[in-house]
């Protein structure tokens, strides 16, 4: 037991990479999400097309496997490009890799919470007067976010746990943290538990805020 206590730090640590590989990714993937959900809402074939086929690729490979392929080939690509040798650290990769799989769900939540607004609030907007894009930010964007809170949140919870599968290109987060301490005590069930506890209870205050949005939501209706 005193064994175990003495990787209390190194698993602490490995939290903290875990909370910071999450922030660093959440924003990239709201910025992908919204340039390809408008992207599929466009009126251009073209830009349509790119959509699917981003979000088509994006969720129907396997997680571990775009995460390798971006540990082993991104450096390799940017430096084809820009003809000169790039390396990028396996924190850069992770951040890279998480931003586009979340972004790719981030984008079909958005798509489908703007498709889900009648198209009457759009002619009754422009109706009264309101320009297309007044009428897009203040009629139309409030309600799909309030359609778009529980599966946005949804893709939140995915990714915490999506962080995980960063240790394979080794990134010092808390799964790989834990798992050589579990090595180097023999006591996988003592930080393999600690770490499903941990990831457990860090999805709770995300669950809380989720529940008091869409109460807060379905009272603003």
């Amino acid at each position: 037991m005193e064994n175990a206590l003495a990787y209390g730090p190194q698993v602490l640590q490995g939290l903290l990479y875990t909370v910071l590989l999450t922030v660093c990714t959440v924003p990239f993937a709201v910025m992908v999400g919204v340039t390809f959900a408008a992207f599929s809402l466009a009126k251009s074939r073209l830009l349509n097309r790119v959509a699917r086929v981003y979000a088509g690729l994006f969720r129907s490979i396997p997680e571990l496997v775009i995460l390798l392929f971006f540990y082993y080939g991104l450096s390799n690509v940017v430096s084809t490009i820009l003809m000169k040798p790039v390396e990028f650290s396996p924190f850069t990769t992770g951040v890279v890799a998480l931003s586009l799989i979340s972004g790719s769900y981030t984008a079909e939540v958005l798509r489908g919470a703007v498709q889900a607004v009648s198209l009457g609030q759009t002619e009754a907007a422009l109706s009264l007067g309101f320009r297309p894009i007044a009428a897009w930010i203040k009629i139309i964007l409030p309600q799909a976010y309030k359609m778009a809170i529980a599966p946005l949140t949804n893709v939140l919870l995915i990714l915490i746990k999506d962080t995980a599968l960063a240790s394979v290109v080794g990134i010092e987060e808390l799964l790989r943290k834990s798992s050589i301490a579990a090595g180097s005590t023999h006591s996988p069930f003592i930080f393999f538990g600690g770490a499903a506890a941990i990831y457990l209870v860090a999805s709770i205050p995300i669950l809380v805020w989720q529940e008091k949005a869409e109460k807060k939501s379905e009272v603003a209706i």
